[in-house]
């Protein structure tokens, strides 16, 4: 396997060059509840406990493991940590680089969250690699359907981004592989893509990143068209023909119930740059607008970054560049800020299945020297 080293961009305008989102770091931070994972399906190989960030702005994910943002010591999946400001010197030395001066958004308290399908106090197992979904090449996970029957990733070979996608009747079962085919376009950015509820349409972000289209099959073991379409995106294309030199779109994610449609708007210096189209049915979706939450906030040019959501919508999943590690927050209900957050560390790309009993994510293979590759951890 080749090292991955793409680069996200961040907020600052010096930081707009052409760099990837999907930058890995492969660190060694142990995450908590190793020993008590449920045997992982015979398609799937013990990950070595080893775990990875994913990258920020710069070239953020160079050395170091993924800190906890108020100790500086390797994060423990499990431990919520929602009073404390992270202050800038604590940074571990591949993160984002914060402005001197500014004032970090405080990220709040943990809501009461008795009734979310994510529990905050989910302790993870380290993960497993998902062999039907892999290439020779460094993979790093995309997206995931809830029922967890069609997968989405991405490599790259020959310099190119490649999109991958597979699908399997059960979710027991290894993914079939008749439905792995290659998606080769100049179309969309080396950035994670998203996947609709039913594994019909593939979410991507425009390589100008100033808009969204899709790639649409019939259904499950289809394969997908080649040229994507942009009409369900129309009204947020078209703010993407205004945007400024220095801002843009990123991060797609789609909820469980397709009504809702979380993406980034970052650059020319926003705080809040989470945003979320909300539609009532099946028709294209409207321009969306900021989700409310202090955890969500840009912290002095570093961004959160969403990669997943609950199948209730009230657990956001988002890589954070200031800590450089994942995240997630809660809310009591769809009207409520996000506040606080929980370290889930080096599960980069972390997306939950409907039930919250699985968490997909990129990270370091066990039979690896090094590189990555879509992995699965389950709930304990």
């Amino acid at each position: 396997m080749k090292i991955l080293s793409f680069s996200r961009r961040s907020n600052s305008t010096e930081r707009r060059t052409s760099r990837y989102v999907f930058a890995l770091a492969l660190v060694t931070a142990a995450c908590s509840g190793d020993d008590h994972a449920p045997p992982p399906p015979a398609d799937m190989l013990p990950s070595s406990g080893g775990s990875t960030g994913r990258g920020g702005t710069a070239s953020v994910l160079d050395s170091g493991a993924a800190r906890d943002a108020n100790s500086g010591s390797a994060s423990d999946a499990s431990t919520p940590d929602a009073s404390t400001t992270p202050d800038a010197s604590a940074r571990d030395a591949g993160a984002v680089v914060l402005d001197a001066g500014c004032k970090h958004p405080a990220p709040g308290a943990l809501p009461g969250t008795g009734k979310s399908v994510c529990s905050p106090t989910t302790t993870w197992s380290s993960g497993s690699a998902i062999r039907s979904a892999s290439t020779a090449s460094d993979d790093v996970f995309s997206a995931i359907t809830p029922d967890e029957l069609t997968i989405v990733w991405m490599s790259i070979e020959g310099g190119s981004p490649l999109l991958h996608y597979a699908d399997r009747a059960h979710a027991a079962d290894a993914f079939d592989p008749f439905a792995s085919l290659q998606l080769t376009s100049d179309y969309y950015a080396d950035e994670r893509a998203a996947v609709s509820p039913d594994g019909a349409r593939i979410v991507v972000l425009r390589k100008d990143k100033k808009g969204f289209g899709e790639f649409v099959r019939q259904g499950r073991f289809y394969t997908f068209g080649d040229t994507p379409s942009e009409a369900q995106f129309a009204a947020i294309d078209n703010q993407g023909l205004i945007l400024e030199t220095n801002e843009f779109f990123g991060d797609p994610v789609l909820s469980s119930d397709d009504r809702t449609f979380y993406y980034s708007k970052y650059g020319a210096g926003e705080t809040a740059t989470v945003f979320a189209a909300v539609r009532t049915a099946d028709v294209p979706w409207p321009l969306g607008a900021p989700v409310d939450g202090s955890p969500l906030l840009d912290d002095c040019g570093a961004r959160r970054r969403p990669t997943g959501v609950s199948a209730d919508g009230l657990t956001l999943f988002y890589f954070d560049e200031a800590s450089n590690s994942e995240r997630a927050t809660w809310r009591t209900s769809m009207d409520t800020p996000f506040s606080g957050f929980v370290d889930l560390g080096a599960r980069a790309e972390a997306q939950p299945n409907s039930a919250c009993t699985a968490l997909y994510f990129s990270g370091r293979a066990a039979d690896a020297a090094s590189g990555t590759d879509d992995l699965v951890a389950t709930s304990e």
